[in-house]
């Protein structure tokens, strides 16, 4: 139709304006005179990162999302921006739908239930066992837990685990994947994830011991494949509803929270307190909300201090249901040998000053 070929005209035209150089978006003609000029630098990715991306605002944010999601003039680069788009406002709808036309109580159980699973599939399966080793299990349980944080859709385990190690390795400096302190708050809280690509394959360097697991790999390479499977089930057994409470929302809450400890657990952002001399420049935080939302693993400056340990929330009333839980799943034999550091270990570390030290008397 005419209207078609008029608006194609128009998209080539938009798109002679710029042309594409490696990871990002280049004005042809130079930045004078040319609209959108602080869309123009590039966004990052492994051939050209874009430090500048780090201090992202709102704007900032919202084209890059939309690059990555082949906005036009823009190719395809991924479909993790539209979901994120799709099922946050999926997620407004159902928060307003609370006050309107209140779900059943049987869609909010499920969906809390469902929060509860994705959220101890990331902390227990994804950080405490793939990231840092804190307990043993057989390797068919390995598989389970990998399957169950993978429902949650923030990628697999090797990716998931490869990334959080190099986070620690760098922990609030310019290397760190995700700081708050050296980066601006969206760039730690989402931006680092969704919006640059800089970050998208698994880092070699920690990812050895995992791959040599096939199934594990497969998955890592499938890992939107078991929600998708999960969604579909939900729909065909109960629909738009189900498919809302039982899925959306719980992965939409599960994203957030756990987002959370990066980009609140770290600085001033969250208001938490630092028990521990965690050494360098990292100013991890412990932010009892975070941790009531994440299973315990909003206690992070404990965990910074001690990331081998099983449980993170050292003190009596520092709630920590992600350990309750492995210690019920140690109960039933499925898992065992789990790691937590002695009350010794604790008060020697709780005397620490020096930068770099930790409590197993080795370095960060």
């Amino acid at each position: 139709s005419s209207s078609s070929s008029s608006r194609s005209s128009s998209l080539r035209a938009e798109a002679q304006r710029f042309s594409l150089d490696g990871g990002g978006v280049v004005a042809s003609g130079g930045a004078a005179g040319v609209p959108f000029e602080w869309l123009l630098r590039p966004i990052g990715s492994v051939e050209r990162p874009a430090t500048e991306d780090r201090f992202m605002d709102l704007k900032r944010f919202v084209v890059a999302c939309a690059y990555r999601a082949g906005s036009p003039p823009f190719p395809v680069k991924s479909t993790l921006p539209p979901v994120l788009l799709s099922f946050h406002a999926a997620t407004l709808y159902a928060a307003g739908s609370l006050l309107v036309a209140p779900p059943s109580a049987a869609h909010v159980a499920g969906g809390a239930g469902m929060y509860a699973l994705l959220t101890f599939g990331i902390t227990g399966g994804h950080h405490r066992y793939f990231s840092h080793r804190s307990y043993r299990t057989s390797r068919p349980f390995q598989f389970a837990i990998a399957l169950l944080g993978s429902l949650a859709w923030q990628r697999g385990p090797i990716w998931w685990s490869s990334h959080h190690n190099h986070h620690h390795l760098h922990s609030d400096t310019g290397r760190d994947p995700h700081s708050p302190v050296t980066g601006s708050w969206l760039w730690s809280h989402m931006g680092w994830y969704w919006a640059s690509a800089e970050h998208d394959p698994p880092l070699d360097k920690f990812t050895r011991t995992w791959r040599s697991f096939p199934e594990l790999a497969a998955l890592d390479k499938l890992h939107f494949a078991p929600g998708l499977l999960l969604a579909a089930s939900l729909y065909a057994c109960g629909g738009g509803g189900a498919l809302l409470w039982g899925f959306v929302v719980p992965v939409t809450c599960c994203w957030n929270s756990i987002f959370a400890i990066g980009s609140l657990c770290h600085g001033d952002l969250g208001g938490g307190t630092r028990r521990f001399e965690t050494g360098g420049a990292d100013t991890s935080t412990n932010v009892w909300w975070v941790a009531m939302l994440t299973l315990g693993d909003g206690w992070h400056n404990n965990h910074h201090a001690f990331r081998w340990s099983a449980r993170q929330g050292l003190a009596a009333h520092e709630l920590d249901a992600t350990y309750a839980a492995l210690r019920a799943l140690e109960t039933l034999g499925l898992v065992w040998d789990l790691k937590v550091p002695s009350a010794e270990q604790v008060a020697a570390a709780e005397r620490v000053r020096a930068p770099g030290e930790c409590a197993e008397g080795g370095r960060r």
